[in-house]
């Protein structure tokens, strides 16, 4: 107040709190001031502030009451909303997976083999195109389990075929050795290894008149049960004319009939090579015919030459003339029959096993002298050239080996 200033301070005085409020006066040196009581000026302001605060609480009731009548009314809103919602997501899955569960189940049946079921989706999106497909796919499926059937069929049908194949040509060929343990004036031994397809290779030896051997050899064309029937119709005709035959040296003549006998009814056009020897027991005569065979090696002196052939045809196509030879054998003589089977050997760079190289083994194996020892060694040999490569064609081989009359 002294210093001429306007303020308002807290005064304390007998325990009594007061408001001084002080101004100065203009043109004076002297100040005005006023003292209240604190409470007085406090009262007012109290219920002001009781007043507002009365004012915010009912505000608050009756906000509290309008929030909670929205939540109700919202509530009663949204629950059939929310069904609503909740049955219409419920048809729209269902229209979704209804189609793929019916995919689904077809699907597992075509799988089971069931390969007529067929799909009808009609949604008009990716699932019909995809349910297409599936019929599409179900009906390729079924075609080629037909198919499959009968390429199994078929294989069926062949492997049987073979077999049957197989099992008359060795009813056909002669197994038991020594054929002739009785006879001293000569040893045979033949070998037959059949390929995976069964060809028409075939071997027969037997005595007519108690003093010839009649070795005979052949190749059929083609494979399987007709090679098989044609093998058995040849060695057939082929023994009944030269067991019929007064004279069975007499070859040329015997294979023109036969011939002739085995070209009728031959609509297949099927044939044979033919290589047929007669060796005369009582004194080592050997006379020999061929039909287009492979030409035989004579051991003699040891060595393994081949045997001079006249230019001969097959039996079964056309009617020839056919010549035939003959040699003296002393005893020791060694006579090697074979087919195409042993010469058209193929090693795995395809090189043929050839005739040449026939001799040469041959006379590598002289010292060999029993044909049943003999053979399967040849046999070896072929094998090993072959080095694993797959056998092509019947291997076919025969020894005869001539020992001269025995003294009584």
């Amino acid at each position: 107040m002294v210093a001429e200033e306007s303020d308002v301070v807290s005064v304390n005085m007998n325990g009594k709190t007061y408001y001084l409020a002080f101004a100065p006066l203009e043109g004076t040196i002297w100040s005005f001031g006023t003292m209240i009581e604190a409470q007085n000026v406090m009262t007012p302001v109290e219920q002001v502030k009781d007043a507002v605060l009365q004012k915010m609480s009912d505000l608050q009731v009756v906000a509290q009451s309008i929030f909670d009548r929205f939540i109700w009314r919202s509530a009663l809103l949204l629950i059939p909303l929310a069904l609503l919602l909740f049955y219409i997501s419920g048809l729209m899955a269902g229209r979704l997976t209804r189609p793929i569960l019916q995919l689904v189940e077809g699907v597992k049946e075509i799988a089971a083999g069931n390969f007529d079921r067929k799909l009808h989706i009609s949604t008009g999106d990716e699932i019909e195109k995809l349910a297409v497909s599936v019929n599409s796919m179900s009906e390729d499926l079924k075609l080629y389990t037909e198919n499959l059937a009968q390429v199994a069929a078929e294989k069926e049908r062949s492997r049987t075929e073979l077999e049957v194949a197989a099992q008359i040509q060795q009813d056909m060929l002669p197994s038991t050795f020594p054929p002739f343990p009785e006879r001293q004036e000569f040893s045979i031994y033949a070998l037959m290894q059949p390929a995976r397809d069964v060809g028409g290779d075939f071997y027969d030896f037997y005595i007519v008149q108690d003093n010839y051997l009649v070795v005979t050899i052949a190749d059929v064309s083609g494979k399987g049960i007709p090679a098989a029937l044609f093998m058995a119709k040849c060695q057939s005709v082929l023994k009944s004319y030269i067991v019929g035959e007064k004279c069975p040296e007499n070859l040329g003549a015997i294979l023109e009939r036969a011939n002739k006998d085995i070209c009728q009814n031959n609509e297949a056009a099927m044939f044979v090579t033919v290589l047929v020897g007669v060796l005369d027991l009582r004194n080592g005569h050997f006379t020999y015919a061929h039909c287009g065979h492979c030409p035989p090696l004579l051991q003699h002196e040891g060595r393994y030459e081949f045997l001079p052939l006249p230019k001969s045809y097959v039996l079964g196509l056309w009617e020839r003339p056919y010549v035939q030879k003959s040699m003296d054998l002393t005893p020791g003589d060694m006579i090697f029959l074979y087919t195409d089977g042993v010469s058209e050997a193929m090693d795995v760079a395809g090189n043929l096993f050839t005739e040449p190289r026939i001799r040469a083994t041959l006379n590598n194996l002289s010292a060999e002298r029993q044909p049943e020892k003999l053979l399967p060694q040849m046999l070896a040999a072929i094998r090993q050239y072959a080095g694993g490569e797959d056998q092509s064609d019947d291997i076919t081989m025969v020894g005869l080996r001539y020992d001269g009359r025995s003294e009584k």
